[in-house]
C-alpha cells in the first residue's frame, strides 16, 4: 500500500512539475517589447587590408531610449549634440525580428544578446578597406 501511495505521489509531482508555468517570458518577441535605455555604444573600425582595428566609445545621454511596440514600430529618442539647430531627436521607424537579426528600417543588426532585461545588437557596414561595427547595448 505504501509503495502504491508513493508511486501516485511521485507521478503527481512529475505531472505538476511538467505542467508548471514556463519562465521564458513568452520568447524573444515578448522580451524585445518595451522601452530600452542605452548602456553603451561602441564603434569598432577594422582595417581589412592591413589588419588592426580601433574602438571608440560613444557617449550615451540621459533621457535617450528605444521603445519597441507590438505594432512593428520602434520609437526612439537619440541625443546628438553635434547636430545643427532644429535637429529632432525623436524618430519612429519600423522593425522586424528574426531568429538572429533585428531589422530596423531596413538595416539588419545581428543580435548578440536578448533577454527580458538586456539587449545587445551589432550593425555592420563594410567598405572595400574597412569593416565598421556599431555595438549597441541596452537595458530595461
Amino acid at each position: 500500500m505504501k509503495k502504491a501511495f508513493f508511486s501516485v505521489v511521485a507521478i503527481t509531482a512529475a505531472i505538476i512539475a511538467g505542467c508548471s508555468k514556463d519562465d521564458d517570458g513568452g520568447g524573444p518577441e515578448k522580451d524585445l517589447l518595451g522601452k530600452w535605455t542605452p548602456v553603451s555604444t561602441k564603434v569598432v573600425v577594422s582595417d581589412i587590408k592591413n589588419g588592426g582595428s580601433t574602438t571608440t566609445d560613444k557617449p550615451v545621454y540621459p533621457g535617450d531610449y528605444i521603445d519597441f511596440r507590438s505594432d512593428g514600430k520602434v520609437y526612439t529618442r537619440t541625443t546628438d549634440p553635434q547636430e545643427a539647430p532644429g535637429y529632432d531627436p525623436n524618430d519612429t521607424l519600423t522593425y522586424r525580428l528574426t531568429t538572429t537579426y533585428l531589422i530596423i528600417d531596413g538595416d539588419s543588426c545581428l543580435i548578440s544578446k536578448l533577454t527580458k532585461d538586456s539587449l545587445t545588437y551589432i550593425l555592420q557596414e563594410k567598405t572595400e578597406d574597412e569593416l565598421w561595427e556599431t555595438i549597441i547595448s541596452l537595458k530595461k
